[in-house]
């Protein structure tokens, strides 16, 4: 597995351009090893180890250099995403202007620090970050807790920001120290902070434990450390501030979820509401439209009783045929609202609609059968009235029109080629198919008699619809 070390003066040249707003030129001058290090990002798996954590390690993998070259460019990313992803890179993209790295540093160094575990376990590449004491570090967090080699004793004096004698970058086997005993030193330094590293890792993704230990080989041999214990010590609170963390991220979540959950539950109640309302309104339309048919119908009964000819009473007539259109208007005006709505609706919500929508149809339905009865009664007694006949045809026709719309109403498909095909039916009824008096009267003047001796009956549906509520 091939090593790169983060040294010092990559570090140093790094934030020296960031600060003077140079990282084009920066970008530039290590374009190479960058794009190389963007490669090896790119074939790190993201292992199961929360939502929020797989999303942002992925964004950093997948896009390393467009996140660096947004701190020249803040076009290159979008930030029309999730919400956690869109957080992530608006804090990123106000570093241009606030210039200070503390709050992205504490809320985001974790999840760089656990890709740099992602690439070693996985042996991708083994990352290394030199801290301040010149130790070639697993993490970015622990290489900002060491301390100088020359203030190890003197803490009471500021960390330095410069940096002297810095070893070179590199992307490949580590060079050899001077020393033999340097390097086993080091090495060994290696393999502990590795082991640690991974041991962290793993309780990590087990849930972290605020009582873990984190003990050195030295405390096993029962002598104190005090470097190796304050970095436990580091550990330590950086495991306990996840824990919270997580637990306050799980207690929002729940919250979003039941204010979401209520949200849902109101608006389904209202739209139960609105249906229940459409369906008495709809019951109360027939009843009412039953009783003054029946009315109009003993009407004209009356009247043909009397011998008065249809023209004389060409008024109540003409209110007849238009209380007879009013139900086929609302189904055109019904399918127009829900062809225009659907669009916007989904899968349950279109599934919804048209179930009004088919009722709407089966009541349009039912009340022309009930006037087509109506006709066929009075037709019978009397023949001889062509004008019956006419009327009688036009409402057969018009009812058999609606029954094939009602029966593709039942095969219910969210798909264009299932609505394209009720538009298509849905095109072919119009209102005024069913005659005024004036255009029966014109009817009337060149019809045959022997053309509606016999009026078909309409089509009767496949199947018929009851629609229930189920709460």
């Amino acid at each position: 597995m091939q090593k790169f070390v983060m040294t010092l003066e990559f570090q140093q040249d790094f934030l020296e351009a960031f600060q003077n707003s140079t990282m084009e030129q920066w970008y530039k001058k290590n374009k190479e090893l960058l794009i190389r290090i963007s490669e090896d990002l790119k074939r790190v798996k993201i292992p199961k180890c929360g939502k929020k954590m797989e999303e942002l390690c992925e964004l950093i993998c997948d896009s390393f250099l467009p996140l660096l070259k947004s701190l020249w460019d803040s076009t290159v990313l979008g930030l029309k995403t999730k919400s956690r992803i869109k957080k992530f890179k608006t804090r990123l993209l106000e570093l241009n202007q606030t210039k200070n790295w503390t709050p992205f540093q504490s809320k985001y160094m974790y999840y760089f620090d656990s890709v740099l575990g992602f690439m070693r376990e996985q042996g991708i590449v083994d990352i290394r970050v030199q801290g301040l004491d010149k130790v070639r570090q697993l993490s970015f967090f622990e290489a900002i807790q060491c301390e100088p080699i020359h203030q190890r004793h003197k803490n009471q004096r500021q960390v330095s920001t410069s940096y002297s004698n810095p070893t070179p970058v590199s992307y490949s086997n580590p060079a050899p120290v001077s020393s033999n005993q340097k390097e086993r030193k080091a090495k060994t330094n290696d393999r502990k902070a590795e082991k640690e590293y991974k041991k962290q890792l793993e309780e990590i993704r087990k849930g972290p434990d605020p009582e873990v230990q984190f003990r050195s080989d030295t405390d096993r041999k029962g002598k104190k450390g005090p470097e190796k214990v304050k970095r436990a010590e580091s550990q330590t609170s950086l495991s306990s501030n996840f824990s919270l963390a997580r637990k306050e991220a799980d207690i929002a979540f729940r919250k979003s979820l039941d204010a979401q959950n209520q949200a849902f539950a109101e608006e389904l109640r209202i739209k139960r509401e609105k249906r229940e309302q459409m369906n008495r309104e709809a019951e109360e339309d027939m009843r009412q439209f039953r009783k003054e048919s029946a009315l109009r119908i003993q009407m004209f009964l009356n009247c043909i009783k009397l011998r008065i000819r249809w023209e004389e009473q060409e008024q109540e007539w003409g209110d007849w045929l238009k209380a007879v259109r009013s139900p086929v208007v609302k189904v055109k005006t019904t399918f127009l609202n829900f062809d225009h709505n659907r669009k916007f609706n989904d899968k349950e919500d279109n599934k919804t609609e048209l179930l009004y929508l088919q009722k709407c149809v089966q009541t349009a339905y039912d009340k022309l059968i009930h006037e087509f009865d109506k006709l066929t009664l009075l037709s019978d007694r009397y023949d001889n009235k062509l004008f019956l006949k006419i009327i009688q045809s036009s409402i057969s026709k018009m009812a058999t029109k609606l029954c094939i719309l009602m029966d593709a109403l039942d095969g219910f498909e969210n798909t264009d080629s299932f609505f394209n095909k009720l538009s298509t039916l849905e095109r072919k009824i119009d209102s005024m198919d069913i005659p005024t008096t004036s255009k029966i009267r014109l009817i009337c003047e060149t019809a045959k008699p022997e053309d509606y001796k016999i009026v078909e009956k309409p089509r009767a549906p496949k199947s018929h619809c009851v629609i229930t509520e189920i709460y």
